[in-house]
């Protein structure tokens, strides 16, 4: 199994830097981060931690300001480890 954790956010801000995604919600593009490992979003592989981390919001899939797909993840720098 495998985990997300957040290296930054994609801008250098530190944001939930060396934590784990516990939650995250793909209609509104809210999440929840955690500093404990054991308590991370498991997932099967990389590949579906990255289709997630890449998941387009189902809310609002297009970004208003620019028309570009409106992936909130991204936000993140982010790593996939083994649990």
């Amino acid at each position: 199994m495998k985990v997300m954790r957040c290296l930054e956010l994609a801008n250098g801000q530190p944001g939930p830097a060396g934590q784990y995604l516990h939650e995250y919600d793909p209609r509104t593009g809210f999440s929840v981060w955690t500093r404990h490992k054991e308590k991370a979003k498991k997932f099967l592989d990389a590949p579906e931690a990255f289709e997630l981390w890449r998941s387009v919001l189902e809310k609002e899939p297009v970004r208003a300001h620019d028309g570009k797909p409106n992936r909130p993840l991204t936000a993140f720098t982010i790593t996939v480890e083994d649990e």
